[in-house]
């Protein structure tokens, strides 16, 4: 019986750590397509962690904010399998927009995302 893949979000997937988040954004690589944009770097953890982040200052509402964020969750987890990376990252989806986007928007920006990720992981790691 052929296998299909797990689509699941586990609690070890979650980029939760003061430091490691401070050290995706010091020294993490930047990749958007509107309304999304990534920060990734490589880890040391055995997982690829993911921190998705939406702005207070765009969404007043916590409710508007939370919307967004099971949006992008959602996609992430839908299309993580696509990321075919030689190394584990970690990675975090801000939101850039100002309206709320639909799904089928958000789901293009992921899997455009998790593409440039892969061919710039990918060339970094040959040119070595």
């Amino acid at each position: 019986m052929p296998t299909t893949p797990q689509h699941t979000f586990s609690k070890a997937e979650k980029l939760c750590s003061d430091t490691a988040i401070e050290r995706l954004f010091t020294d993490g690589q930047s990749v958007a397509k509107f309304p999304l944009r990534a920060v990734y770097r490589q880890n040391d953890s055995d997982v690829t962690r993911v921190l998705i982040s939406v702005s207070k200052k765009r969404f007043h509402h916590a409710v508007d904010r939370n919307r967004v964020k099971r949006l992008v969750r959602e996609a992430y987890r839908l299309n993580k399998q696509l990321l075919n990376v030689p190394q584990t990252l970690d990675l975090a989806f801000i939101f850039i927009g100002n309206k709320l986007p639909d799904y089928n928007a958000i789901t293009k920006s992921v899997i455009t995302i998790i593409e440039r990720i892969n061919s710039a992981t990918n060339d970094s790691s040959t040119d070595k």
